[in-house]
């Protein structure tokens, strides 16, 4: 058998590190692979070789792992270029050196644009590694899912904040405006969300 690589990558969220727990967890359930490496700080950790091996982490370890948030392996925002095969050719021999042939990342858009970078050079250069992108965004925008993991949790903040501000701005008893302003990139998901504890329309 071969060996696995796990990172994360982009914004952490609530839920990232489940995503990560799911990784190690099915392995040790179904071993496909021998071990599991994890890439600390993402594509730029894995790109100076520094892996950690979580293939034997303890079930009480991933259980935690699950309900911890933000990123356990660390992340980063690094951007492959495309034309400019130095970090590929660097991947490759960091895979090799370590017997990998599958690379899950998990994140947003950026991520999912690593991702395909990857699987495209790998293919141009009929390099077996399969490269398996994990959704994880609250901006809940990557094309093809419904809902992202990371949204949820996100989608529930905003809701609860918005109608605990409403409630401390009726005390005044006279029209007021309180500007709440949310992440999301261009999608319009989690302003959306602000919404979603109304019980009436007239409610903020």
């Amino acid at each position: 058998m071969s060996n696995c690589l796990v990172a994360q990558s982009g914004g952490p969220t609530a839920v990232i590190n489940a995503s990560l727990a799911g990784v190690i967890r099915a392995n040790q359930l179904n071993p496909v692979y021998d071990r599991v490496f994890g890439g600390i700080h993402g594509i730029e950790g894995v790109l100076d070789g520094s892996l950690y091996d979580l293939t034997d982490l303890s079930g009480r370890d991933i259980d935690i792992l699950k309900q911890t948030p933000s990123s356990a392996l660390g992340t980063c925002r690094y951007k492959l270029k495309r034309g400019d095969d130095k970090d590929y050719k660097r991947l490759v021999e960091v895979m090799d050196e370590h017997d990998i042939d599958a690379m899950f990342y998990i994140g947003g858009n950026d991520s999912m644009d690593t991702v395909n970078k990857l699987a495209a050079y790998f293919a141009q250069h009929n390099n077996d590694v399969s490269v398996i992108g994990i959704p994880k965004t609250i901006d809940n925008d990557l094309e093809g899912t419904d809902h992202a993991p990371g949204f949820g949790s996100a989608a529930r903040y905003i809701a609860t904040i918005v109608r605990e501000l409403a409630r401390d701005s009726e005390v005044y008893g006279k029209p007021n405006i309180t500007i709440v302003e949310t992440m999301g990139r261009d999608a319009g998901w989690l302003g959306a969300a602000s919404a979603l504890a109304r019980e009436k329309n007239e409610e903020a």
